[in-house]
This record gives structure tokens, C-alpha cells and sequence, in this order.
């Protein structure tokens, strides 16, 4: 248990995003369970908070995306971030920040 209530999971954009038909980015909140005895492995839990960013809305400078997570949480949080994109499609470029704010009640 993490001993926090809930946690908002903070993205902004911080120059105008060049994302392709067909391509997106997400950056995802998970649950992390390593232990000190295997500390090089990853045991991620699905996500359990997720903001997607996509052709179907390039975002612009200063864009700033909110979303809350609410428990479990876990004890330990790792933060992924994916791009993807079709074969034929071109680069991806987007520059952000992320913020986890960890709360209690």
C-alpha cells in the first residue's frame, strides 16, 4: 500500500507536437512490485492511469493533460512512456513533463 488516497498524473506539452496519421504516444502509470532481491527485474501491473496523445488532436504548446488515479496504487509506481506508428507513416516529435502529485484526503 502506498499510503496516499489518490495521485493525478500531470502531462504537458512544451512545443507544438508533430504526430502522424496512424501514430500516438501514452504515457501510463503502473504499479511496480521489485523487491530487494530481484531490484533488475520489472513486475509492472497493467496501467492503471493513462493519457494518450494522437493524430486525431496534435496537441499544442502548453497542452496540459490531467488524469486522476485512484487506488490501489501499490507501494511502488513506475511511469511508461510508448510511441507507435504505422510502418508507412513519419516521425513522431513531442517534448514533455510529467508530474506524479501523490494525495491524501
Amino acid at each position: 500500500m502506498s499510503g496516499y488516497d489518490h495521485l493525478d498524473l500531470l502531462v504537458q506539452v512544451h512545443e507544438d507536437a508533430s504526430i502522424p496519421t496512424g501514430a500516438s504516444i501514452e504515457v501510463a502509470v503502473l504499479s511496480d512490485g521489485h523487491t530487494p532481491d530481484g531490484p533488475s527485474r520489472d513486475f509492472f501491473s497493467d496501467p492503471i492511469g493513462v493519457i494518450v496523445f494522437d493524430d486525431s488532436a496534435v496537441p499544442d504548446a502548453g497542452t496540459l493533460r490531467l488524469e486522476r488515479v485512484d487506488p490501489p496504487l501499490g507501494s511502488m509506481l513506475a511511469v511508461r512512456v510508448a510511441g507507435a506508428r504505422a510502418q508507412t507513416t513519419g516521425n513522431i516529435r513531442i517534448r514533455l513533463s510529467i508530474d506524479l502529485v501523490m494525495k491524501t484526503s
